[in-house]
C-alpha cells in the first residue's frame, strides 16, 4: 500500500505503516517525516501535472511498460523529494528511511542517499551494486532543467528492479485536481 499520498488538498497517511514504525521511531518523527516529504513533493517536484507526465512519458520510453515507467518515475519523484528536504531544511526523513523494509530497489536508493547525504541509512557496503549506485549519481535531482535527462539515466539502472518486485503505491494523478 502506499505510505502517504494526498488528493483534492487532503494529505492520507496509511495509520498501519505508523504503527509498524512506531516500534523505532517516535510518532512524532514518522509524521514530520511523511508531512516533510509529501509537501515537498507540491512545492518541489514534481510541482505540476505536466512536470509528472513528462517525467513519466521519458522513463516509458526506454521502459516501454507503462506500470513499471510509473514505477520508475515515481521512485525519482521521491529520490528528487527526498534530496530536497534534507538539503533545504532539518528533517527525520533519514530517520524515517533507515527503519523502512529494504527491498533490493529500496537498498539502492538507500545506498544512493547515504552516498550523497553521509548519513547511515542502514544499508552495508556490498549489499547494492557499485556500478548501478555510480550510474544514480551522474544527475543533479535538485535542477529542475536536469530531470528529463536524469529520468533517462534513472530509469535504465532501476529497470532491472522493477521487473523484480512490485512497487508499493504509486502517486496518482488525481491529486493535481481538475483545473
Amino acid at each position: 500500500g502506499t505510505f502517504i499520498s494526498s488528493s483534492s488538498k487532503q494529505i492520507v497517511i496509511n495509520a498501519k505503516l505508523v504503527r509498524f514504525l512506531a516500534k523505532s521511531l517516535e510518532v512524532e518523527e514518522i509524521l514530520e517525516a511523511l508531512l516533510d516529504h509529501e509537501v515537498a513533493h507540491h512545492c518541489f517536484c514534481p510541482w505540476d501535472f505536466y512536470t509528472h507526465l513528462t517525467l513519466y512519458t521519458r522513463a516509458h520510453e526506454l521502459v516501454k511498460d507503462a506500470l513499471k515507467a510509473r514505477t520508475i518515475a515515481d521512485y525519482f519523484l521521491d529520490v528528487v523529494v527526498n534530496n530536497y528536504c534534507v538539503s533545504q531544511f532539518p528533517t527525520p526523513l533519514p530517520k524515517l528511511l533507515r527503519a523502512l523494509p529494504k527491498r533490493p530497489v529500496d537498498k539502492l536508493l538507500c545506498a544512493f542517499h547515504q552516498h550523497l547525504w553521509g548519513i547511515d541509512l542502514g544499508v552495508k557496503e556490498g549489499e547494492v551494486s557499485k556500478d548501478d549506485l555510480e550510474k544514480l549519481t551522474h544527475t543533479s535531482y535538485l535542477i529542475r532543467e536536469e530531470w528529463e535527462r536524469g529520468i533517462k539515466i534513472f530509469a535504465r539502472t532501476l529497470k532491472q528492479y522493477v521487473d523484480q518486485a512490485p512497487f508499493l503505491g504509486v502517486h496518482e494523478y488525481r491529486r493535481y485536481g481538475r483545473g
